[in-house]
């Protein structure tokens, strides 16, 4: 079955003189789909990226543009939206090469390391199952635990992840000698590259999107807007938010969860209300805690950004003048559970005025003597004596009676 921008460029291709765009795309999506299918074999633990996710990108950015904006935009331009939308995530593909490359690079070496000093990394207790030595990456223990089996994956697909749009533009460059990309003579390569950088910018500041050309010479005699491409590729990726984004099949096959993919589960799973078309998105979630509220009002901001963004530069960004503005945010609501409706993607928080929280800390309000310093000090060395007596005579003190500890404190006047 053939979605909206397929049955489009089929339509456009029939009329030009080479249909070859369109046979491109046919051979493209024989073979794509079952390299993204296999995404998963090293991020099990995150969202789908296969092509589920390539399809749903293209739906949201038909729901923005609607029909008939879509069929003004050129025969090139349509290919474009779809190549990206397949293969802007192909940098999260991990080959058995790539495997032997990581496994001695000392840059993921790094990686792991820091991971294991920092509990801010969420694969830490994964990376502690390793050691270090010589550069090169030890399991501590022989036994092999449910933690262990995954370990490596986990590991991987956090060092993989911040990098994969910069890996989906090196793959795409490289489809000369690409084992899964066939790509006619008759596309010229400054428009491969134009895809690269495409793919490449979805994860890239908006500024960045900017760089690119806004209109340019097409494959064959149309032309090219590479920079509204971008940019509807950047809108349709952050609007899959859907409920079903992971695959509990999948999800089933690990024994253990690391906690940052647990979050952005729940965070899928509590959006109630979505609803995106030309004239308007609006999306409601209702939240168990506030950790999964937090990371749904940052998606729900990352939302708002884009939005603004393009709306403020839409002027420079559309193919054509007639094309509409983008559709309106008329609501992005997180509801966390025990919580009031949160608007306008606040998170429930307590906060103080800096002056205030000086104050405080500097004793205002506590300490209305000068002297008091003295009764502190006496207590301090009070608490101090006390632990001492604690360590230095643990074996006759009874933990289930506090006499003994007395008796013992008693006998050292």
């Amino acid at each position: 079955m053939y979605n909206y921008f397929e049955k489009v460029l089929n339509e456009k291709s029939e009329l030009q003189t080479s249909n070859d765009l369109w046979i491109q795309w046919e051979t493209a999506k024989k073979y794509v789909p079952s390299v993204l299918s296999m995404i998963s074999n090293v991020f099990p633990h995150f969202s789908l990226h296969d092509e589920s996710h390539s399809e749903t990108i293209l739906e949201n950015i038909h729901r923005i543009l609607g029909d008939e904006q879509i069929k003004k935009l050129s025969a090139t331009d349509i290919w474009m939206l779809l190549f990206s939308a397949y293969f802007h995530d192909i940098g999260m593909f991990v080959s058995k090469e790539d495997i032997s490359v990581l496994i001695k690079n000392e840059d993921f070496i790094k990686f792991v390391k820091e991971a294991q000093r920092d509990n801010k990394y969420d694969t830490q207790p994964y990376a502690v199952l390793f050691e270090i030595n010589d550069n090169k990456l030890f399991y501590k223990e022989a036994l092999v635990t449910p933690e262990s089996f995954n370990a490596l994956r986990f590991l991987f697909a956090a060092y993989i992840r911040k990098s994969h749009a910069e890996r989906s533009k090196k793959t795409i460059e490289g489809y000369k000698t690409s084992s899964f990309m066939f790509i006619p003579e008759s596309i010229p390569s400054r428009i491969i590259d134009l895809l690269a950088d495409i793919c490449c910018y979805h994860q890239e500041k908006f500024e960045k999107v900017m760089l690119l050309p806004q209109v340019q010479q097409g494959v064959f005699d149309d032309y090219c807007h590479p920079r509204f491409i971008a940019c509807m590729i950047r809108l349709g990726d952050v609007l899959d938010v859907d409920n079903n984004r992971f695959s509990s099949i999948i999800l089933s096959t690990l024994p253990s969860i690391p906690t940052d993919s647990l979050k952005h589960i729940e965070k899928h799973l509590s959006i109630k209300f979505l609803n995106i078309n030309t004239n308007e998105i609006s999306i409601k979630a209702e939240c168990k805690t506030i950790e999964v509220g937090e990371i749904t009002t940052e998606w729900f901001n990352w939302i708002s950004n884009e939005i603004n963004d393009q709306t403020k530069n839409w002027h420079k960004i559309i193919p054509l003048s007639s094309f509409q503005s983008l559709p309106i945010i008329k609501q992005l609501d997180v509801q966390i559970e025990d919580f009031d409706l949160i608007p306008g993607n606040e998170i429930p928080r307590f906060s103080m005025q800096s002056s205030k929280a000086t104050e405080l800390l500097q004793g205002s309000g506590i300490y209305n003597n000068k002297f008091i310093f003295a009764r502190e000090l006496l207590q301090n060395s009070i608490d101090a004596t006390l632990l001492r007596i604690f360590i230095e005579n643990k074996s006759d003190i009874r933990t289930d009676d506090i006499s003994s500890f007395r008796d013992i404190c008693n006998s050292k006047k």
